[in-house]
């Protein structure tokens, strides 16, 4: 997407490379999630009885507490990266198939435009002309 994103196009590509990398940032959070939700499966509850206030272990808190703000932080970093997915998903929505399909193949599947060319039995050119007109609608949409 370098070669590009040169031009006056350069807004819509950076737009579709954030939202490349929310779907792939989005899984690596996810399982980063998961790995620090099983640490806290791991661990015994705390307990706070009258008995044992003196006798609770501190690291064991300071762990649970640790890992319970990675997952805060997880869990707001895959909100923000949702609300970029699902403003993708918004968009695309309104467009025409055969540019949905391009759009899509670009983003979701990561093909070039050679690849897409073959599958849609085009030239490279008109894959081209489709996507600068994919641009200059996210464009127009964008700075009305």
């Amino acid at each position: 997407m370098n070669r590009l994103s040169r031009g006056l196009n350069a807004e819509f590509y950076k737009w579709i490379d954030d939202v490349k990398r929310a779907y792939r940032q989005k899984a690596e959070f996810e399982e980063i999630l998961k790995f620090y939700e099983s640490k806290m499966a791991s661990y015994s509850s705390v307990t706070y009885d009258s008995i044992q206030v003196h006798t609770t272990n501190n690291n064991t808190e300071k762990k649970l507490f640790f890992y319970l703000q990675k997952i805060d932080q997880i869990n707001s970093k895959i909100k923000r990266l949702d609300n970029t997915i699902s403003i993708y998903i918004e968009w695309v929505g309104k467009l025409y198939n055969s540019d949905r399909k391009i759009l899509e193949n670009l983003v979701l599947y990561q093909k070039t435009t050679n690849d897409i060319a073959r599958e849609l039995k085009c030239s490279r050119k008109n894959v081209y002309r489709i996507i600068n007109n994919i641009a200059r609608i996210y464009f127009a949409e964008t700075h009305e």
